[in-house]
This record gives structure tokens, C-alpha cells and sequence, in this order.
């Protein structure tokens, strides 16, 4: 952009990323999952670990284990394969 500084461009960067973070999350018919938690469980469903997630979503293993934590509250389990079964169960209504 003519005239723009780099710290406006900065700044414009920060409102756009700040904006699209505060969209509200989307929540899914089966068990309110919002879309990342659903895509974090159909990858558990196909075993895979939470680095490979991680990887396969461009989040941290972190990231991956707080959606989990939310997915089990969410479903009312406790593991990973309750969760996957539950998953099944929600994705073939």
C-alpha cells in the first residue's frame, strides 16, 4: 500500500487475526463439538496420537489435548477410545 508503514501494517495484520479469533465457534449437532473438536475426534477415530494431530492441524500437541479435555466433558467419557466409539455413534446420525 502507497504511503502505509510497516507498523500499520502490522497493526492491520493484529486486528484481522484478533477479528477472526473472536468469530463465534461453531458448534456441531452431536454432542456441541465445535468444527476443530470434531476434527481433532475423527482424527483420534482413525488413532491417531496428539502429535499427529498436532502436525496434521498446524496446532500444538497442547492445543490437542485441551480440545480433548472438552471433547470428553462434552461427550460425558473419559478416554480416547469412549470418545472415538461415542464419535462414531455422532457421525453416522
Amino acid at each position: 500500500m502507497p504511503g502505509s508503514t510497516t507498523v500499520d501494517t502490522a497493526t492491520n495484520t493484529l486486528k484481522a487475526n484478533f477479528t477472526l479469533r473472536m468469530r463465534p465457534r461453531k458448534r456441531i449437532e452431536g454432542g456441541g463439538l465445535t468444527r476443530r473438536e470434531s476434527q481433532v475426534l475423527a482424527w483420534v477415530r482413525r488413532g491417531k496420537t496428539n502429535r499427529e494431530i498436532s502436525i496434521l492441524l498446524s496446532i500444538s500437541p497442547r492445543t490437542v489435548q485441551k480440545h480433548l479435555e472438552h471433547i470428553f466433558q462434552k461427550l460425558g467419557v473419559e478416554t480416547r477410545t469412549a470418545a472415538a466409539a461415542m464419535g462414531r455413534s455422532i457421525s453416522e446420525r
